[in-house]
Order: C-alpha cells, then sequence, then structure tokens
C-alpha cells in the first residue's frame, strides 16, 4: 500500500492536545501492515530515527499529526483504537 504524501501546511483542526505512546504507535503500523522502513521514508527520516518514536512514552503536537498522516489513520480512528488497547 502506498503511504501519503505529507502535507506541510498543520491542519488547524486536529486535535493538538491528544497523546499516543510508542506501543500505540507501533499497533498502529503495524495494523496497516507497514514496516518501519517504509513510514520513516514517508517522513524523510531513517529507520532508527523512527525507531525511536516507538519507544516513547508520549507522543503529540505536530509529530504526531506527520505520524498518522504518513500511515493514513485519522485522530478519531486513533482515538478509538486508544480505547480498545489502552482502557481506562
Amino acid at each position: 500500500m502506498p503511504l501519503k504524501t505529507l502535507s506541510i501546511v498543520p491542519n488547524n483542526k486536529r486535535m493538538s492536545h491528544f497523546t499516543i505512546n510508542g506501543e500505540l504507535l507501533r499497533k498502529l503500523r503495524v495494523m496497516k501492515g507497514l514496516k518501519q522502513e517504509s513510514v520513516a521514508k514517508a517522513l524523510g527520516i531513517s529507520q532508527p530515527r523512527y525507531c525511536e518514536f516507538e519507544h516513547r512514552t508520549h507522543i503529540n503536537g505536530e509529530l504526531l499529526n506527520r505520524l498518522l498522516e504518513a500511515m493514513d489513520y485519522t485522530h478519531e480512528e486513533v482515538h478509538t483504537f486508544k480505547k480498545i488497547f489502552f482502557p481506562c
């Protein structure tokens, strides 16, 4: 599956307060059948740098927006997955 081209202009309608962790980021990537290398390439970074994201405890802001866009997820989809994988 081809990855989306990333936009340079931030979308003000995104949830700026939304946060995920690296474990959820990994699950999202695997659910799409993507390799770290392909997501890293879409982001214009190295695979080791991307791997660091999957080990973080907090991912938010523009970095989260770019990651979700690269994997073709909406904040709403991820919010739903977050409730399923990490219920309160």
